[in-house]
């Protein structure tokens, strides 16, 4: 039977048949539905669906629920609408394009259609606060005093920074060399503004966050080179010979290629920072999230080699990203130039976000991290 032969009837009794038992809205409860019919193939790529009017009446719905279904599968890429032709069924994506029987995407986009609670996959921090150290966040609060307003950010803050990314990230530093940011999208968003750039020089892909932190400025981006040992010093350097090039790399838990930079080219980066040919920023947002294996199986970072190098990183990934506290590690004079433009920006990040994550750094030890990586870990190859 051809889709156009179909009455009413049939798909009052097979496509919807027991729609009404379904779990969720009634929207969803339909939609749940007709994701079951083309998942089981029972509707057919191509197939026409019947008007929003007519299914509302073989359904005993609104025209608005139907208009509802319809809008949610068309967003999932289910349905597609014809203008003057009606509604057609798309097929599964092409993510999804396997036997029903083992297709995880299939009983995913089935789980959102019914409301159900599903994994969400599009921010890389952590999803809930059970894996933090424990802390007395009342003392945090109580250690406050004064007005709050400080754009190089809480002294005991940059302490704990300093002892953090000396300890963990093998990155001997000084309170007197960071500025506290609201997260490593906001250290970004500076440093360009701060620094004479013209050119951004990057990985391709990269962070996402990059694009959003080069808005509004006169800044290039230039794509440059990588292999699956990362980055290449070659490339940077050579498309860094125009004036006022920065370059922005994750050498340690690139995002979202996850690469390590070996040493021997984190040495060629340092040397091509030390010429001062080009401005490099390294990214350690990551670096303490090297699944699988031992923290200390990472080369130094850039900023380690070399003091030319800025370094940005922030607590979103390892404690949460609520927090929204970041940093930039930079000498002078960049560093009060930093600080004079954070101060016009908002004067200072949130004071008790910056005593919480105080308190939260402090009580970070080796144990823990190593905990941490291994629980993430055993999640990542479940997924």
């Amino acid at each position: 039977m051809d889709q156009d032969s179909r009455d009413l009837t049939w798909w009052a009794e097979v496509v919807f048949a027991s729609w009404r038992q379904r779990p969720g809205p009634r929207y969803q409860k339909l939609a749940a539905a007709l994701l079951e019919a083309i998942d089981q193939r029972t509707l057919a790529r191509g197939s026409r669906v019947p008007a929003e009017r007519t299914l509302a009446a073989v359904t005993g719905t609104s025209r608005g629920t139907v208009v509802a279904c319809f809008d949610e599968l068309v967003e999932a890429g289910v349905l597609t609408r014809r203008q003057g032709a009606g509604t057609y069924v798309a097929g599964r994506p092409s993510w999804a394009a396997r036997p029903a029987g083992s297709s995880v995407a299939t009983m995913l986009l089935r789980r959102v259609a019914e409301d159900r609670e599903s994994i969400d996959l599009s921010l890389s921090a952590p999803g809930d606060l059970r894996h933090l150290p424990h802390i007395d966040a009342g003392d945090a609060w109580q250690s406050l005093d004064g007005h709050g307003l400080d754009p190089a950010g809480l002294p005991q803050l940059r302490t704990e920074v300093a002892r953090y990314l000396t300890e963990h990230q093998r990155l001997p530093t000084d309170p007197g060399q960071l500025v506290i940011t609201a997260g490593a999208q906001e250290a970004l968003w500076l440093l360009i503004r701060t620094l004479p750039a013209a050119r951004v020089l990057a990985s391709c892909p990269t962070y996402p966050g990059l694009a959003s932190a080069l808005a509004g400025t006169r800044a290039e981006r230039v794509i440059v080179p990588a292999d699956a040992a990362g980055d290449a010093p070659t490339g940077i350097e050579r498309a860094g010979r125009a004036p006022d090039s920065v370059a922005y790399l994750m050498p340690t838990g690139h995002n979202p290629a996850g690469t390590v930079l070996p040493l021997l080219r984190r040495q060629a980066l340092a040397a091509i920072a030390d010429a001062d040919r080009v401005t490099v920023v390294e990214d350690l947002t990551l670096a303490d999230l090297m699944l699988g294996a031992p923290r200390h199986a990472a080369p130094p970072p850039l900023a380690a080699l070399s003091t030319r190098v800025v370094a940005v990183g922030s607590v979103s990934k390892v404690l949460w990203g609520g927090l929204r506290v970041g940093w930039i590690r930079a000498a002078e004079p960049l560093r009060s130039a930093i600080i004079a433009r954070k101060a016009a920006l908002n004067l200072g990040t949130a004071v008790i976000s910056q005593a919480l994550a105080a308190r939260l750094l402090a009580a970070i030890d080796a144990d823990w991290l190593a905990a941490h990586r291994a629980a993430l870990t055993q999640r990542r190859d479940l997924l």
